[in-house]
C-alpha cells in the first residue's frame, strides 16, 4: 500500500496504478487529478526557481553599479532603471495581485504593507 502525497488516502501498487516517478522518487495516485495538483505544484516550484536566479542574476548589477561606476551618472541611473523595473514588477507582481485581491476583498494582510 501507498500513501497518496494529496489526498492521504492509501492505494495499492498495481502495474495499472496512476504512478509518477520524480527525482527517483514513485508516487501513486488515487485519481488523475491527485496527480494533476501534484504535478502542477511541480510547475510553480520551477517556475518559481527560474524567477529567482534570473531575478538574482539582474539584482547583482543593480547592487554593484553605484559602486563601480563604469557609466557617467546620467546614464548609469537610467541602466538601473531598466534593471529595476524587472525585478520590481516580474518578481513582485504577485505580491501585487495578492494586495489587490485584499483590497477587493476589504481585508487585511501582510502584503497590504
Amino acid at each position: 500500500m501507498a500513501k497518496v502525497p494529496v489526498c492521504g488516502m492509501f492505494v495499492e501498487k498495481k502495474p495499472d496504478a496512476i504512478r509518477h516517478t520524480t527525482e527517483g522518487n514513485e508516487y501513486f495516485f488515487c485519481s488523475t487529478q491527485c496527480l494533476n495538483e501534484f504535478t502542477a505544484l511541480e510547475v510553480k516550484l520551477k517556475k518559481l526557481k527560474t524567477v529567482t536566479i534570473v531575478i538574482t542574476a539582474i539584482t547583482i548589477p543593480i547592487a554593484v553599479s553605484p559602486y563601480a561606476m563604469l557609466l557617467p551618472k546620467e546614464i548609469n541611473n537610467y541602466v538601473l532603471l531598466a534593471l529595476a523595473v524587472p525585478v520590481q514588477f516580474w518578481a513582485g507582481w504577485r505580491f501585487y495581485k495578492r494586495t489587490w485581491d485584499a483590497i477587493t476583498a476589504r481585508a487585511s494582510n501582510m502584503d497590504i504593507l
